[in-house]
């Protein structure tokens, strides 16, 4: 197939985040949680976190649910006290100068488009995902950033792609959607009718109820 536009997921597919959300819950843990052993504290964040996020995928909740509520359950799960709407907005602040580019990723994008429209949609917050965009010089590469906070949908609801495809002028036959996540990227693509490319670095295992996608790649690099 002949794509026109690549419309990537930004989270651990373009950018590390992973890495750049330990970096910030060690700064965190300094600051509000050094009563408990490290591991632990981020551990439970972590578990917290994925959960809500699992729950924005199959929409029961918005994303901006995410920001304060994850903090208020760690909390009450460490059973501290403190000022969850602060600690949120600091988290959100820190993350959103911890973007950095998984290896060979942006080489790869400028050289993809020589030939293809390039577009992100990402869940997440607003502000926290324009920074990154700026930070790493997203607004020179993407023909459209679409942020879930911004327009008020989420992946995987197909309202989102719709948007992006919009802003890029292609037929849903002619984008190709690649991402890390299968229940926001995999599950939208499917939802708007687009082909799919698994970003899969840890060689997981496709889930039975899914259709085997388009490609598998461990690294975006692999698309040249």
């Amino acid at each position: 197939m002949d794509y026109l536009a690549l419309i990537f997921d930004l989270d651990d597919t373009l950018i590390d985040f992973s890495g750049g959300m330990n970096n910030c819950l060690n700064k965190l843990h300094v600051q509000f949680f050094s009563t408990h052993p490290i591991e632990e504290y981020k551990r439970a964040f972590k578990k917290i976190n994925d959960a809500m996020w699992e729950l924005v995928d199959n929409e029961k909740i918005r994303p901006q649910d995410v920001k304060t509520e994850r903090f208020r359950k760690l909390a009450e799960h460490l059973s501290l006290d403190f000022d969850h709407e602060l600690v949120a907005d600091i988290y959100e602040e820190m993350l959103g100068q911890e973007a950095h580019w998984l290896p060979g990723v942006k080489e790869t994008l400028i050289k993809l488009k020589e030939k293809h429209k390039i577009g992100v949609i990402t869940n997440g917050f607003g502000d926290m995902q324009t920074k990154k965009r700026d930070l790493m010089g997203l607004k020179d590469i993407c023909s459209c950033f679409v942020v879930s906070g911004h327009v008020g949908f989420a992946k995987p609801n197909k309202a989102i792609f719709d948007i992006a495809l919009k802003e890029l002028d292609v037929a849903p036959s002619r984008a190709l959607m690649v991402g890390d996540r299968l229940g926001c990227d995999y599950q939208g693509a499917l939802n708007a009718g687009l082909d799919f490319c698994w970003v899969n670095p840890n060689k997981e295992k496709l889930p039975v109820h899914f259709p085997e996608p388009k490609f598998v790649v461990s690294s975006v690099v692999e698309l040249i």
